[in-house]
């Protein structure tokens, strides 16, 4: 079927219905990827694990980087050990460490606790708890917004 628009109007010309398929499929592949920009990490391209970016909120900051990304919060600090990628909902499960900061540590303790961080995220807000091995409890909620710096009272 064909459509054209007749009359006064400029641009009387009639599409063929191949013109009209591939220019929805292009819009539809645009929002897809727009899509998934606002679900990623990266807001330049959801594959890129070169660009650099920082995510901050309450007691906790994140920076992406090539492999992962480095966290800072009060009195500890973690690493994601993989790229930091979401599904298609925005959700991601990323294994890494946590290192508590302040007060006495054990020797097997200075690479990190191993952990996976667990949480989503919604166009430019990202939620995360943290959980570890052979502790049933996650931690906390932290919320982080996209961009920000985050506001971290280090332990001393």
């Amino acid at each position: 079927m064909t459509l054209s628009q007749g009359g006064a109007c400029r641009g009387n010309q009639r599409k063929s219905p191949s013109a009209n398929s591939n220019s929805s499929a292009q819009a539809n592949k645009s929002m897809d990827n727009q899509a998934a920009n606002k679900n990623s990490l990266s807001s330049n391209a959801p594959t890129d694990s070169n660009v650099s970016e920082k995510w901050g909120g309450d007691h906790v900051s994140l920076v992406t980087k090539p492999g992962g990304a480095d966290l800072e919060f009060d009195c500890a600090h973690g690493e994601i050990k993989v790229e930091v990628k979401t599904d298609s909902e925005g959700n991601f499960d990323l294994a890494g460490t946590l290192s508590r900061e302040g007060g006495p540590s054990r020797l097997e303790e200075d690479s990190g606790q191993p952990v996976r961080y667990v949480g989503r995220i919604t166009q430019d807000t990202m939620t995360f708890r943290i959980h570890s091995r052979g502790n049933d409890q996650p931690s906390e909620v932290f919320t982080l917004k996209r961009g920000s710096e985050g506001r971290i009272r280090k332990c001393k």
